[in-house]
């Protein structure tokens, strides 16, 4: 079933696929769309920002590799160009 969502000419109500409102010919608003998208983009942002700082949930694998001094990159040499 699809949503409905008010004309912003004629607030009549109108599908939200519909590619004008029956009622007055208007186009509906991308505004929503947009903010949806925004949205999305800002909670991923926010998401790998928080990531970056405090590091994987506990449990979740990716510090157990790094604290235990195990190479998950493949490059068995350190920063100093010695071996790990």
């Amino acid at each position: 079933m699809d949503k409905l969502i008010s004309c912003s000419r004629c607030a009549g109500f109108i599908i939200t696929t519909a590619a004008v409102c029956p009622h007055c010919d208007a186009r509906p608003s991308r505004r929503r769309r947009i903010a949806v998208l925004l949205g999305l983009a800002g909670s991923a942002s926010l998401g790998l920002t928080l990531m970056a700082c405090y590091g994987c949930p506990e449990g979740g694998g990716c510090r157990a590799d790094f604290d235990a001094g195990r190479d998950t990159t493949g490059d068995a040499t350190g920063p100093d160009g010695g071996t790990i």
